[in-house]
């Protein structure tokens, strides 16, 4: 977390970019910083009752052409990444869910959008644990949650 005047901003630092913009796996690290940010608004407004600024992916991309030598050598490990800050859109990521979770809400402020989009993935988590049954079909989980199965 980033403590700025008034607000705060939640970083999440992550050591592999997905493989495609806007793909599968950066949606999910998408939501899982809203999942934070619906935390922090909930659980820590007592310790700095300060509303969420922003939300920001950290990559921290590998140097793919260090030798093995090179990685595990100390002196090179801070030249190994290259990082990449992405801002993400609570608004922006809770349209792209509308088209599968048709009553999420959308607006008007980004801290809506988060509610919205952490509680009704509750619901639907809520909704699958309690059935009786597995669903019928673990395909739509397999490509929402990780993109294609290797």
């Amino acid at each position: 977390m980033i403590l700025q005047e008034g607000s705060v901003s939640i970083v999440d630092y992550k050591l592999r970019a997905p493989k495609e913009q806007g793909g599968p796996s950066a949606l999910m690290y998408a939501i899982q910083l809203m999942v934070y940010a619906y935390i922090a608004e909930r659980r820590l407004a007592p310790l700095f009752p300060k509303k969420i600024g922003g939300l920001y992916l950290l990559y921290f991309s590998p140097d793919k052409s260090l030798s093995v030598q090179a990685w595990l050598s100390l002196s090179k490990l801070s030249t190994s990444f290259t990082p990449r800050c992405v801002p993400v859109d609570p608004c922006a990521v809770a349209e792209q869910l509308q088209s599968k979770y048709p009553n999420l809400a959308v607006g008007p402020s980004p801290q809506d959008c988060i509610q919205s989009v952490v509680e009704t993935l509750l619901e639907k988590a809520v909704s699958l644990l309690s059935s009786p049954k597995p669903p019928a079909s673990a395909s739509e989980w397999a490509t929402f949650c990780s993109g294609p199965r290797r």
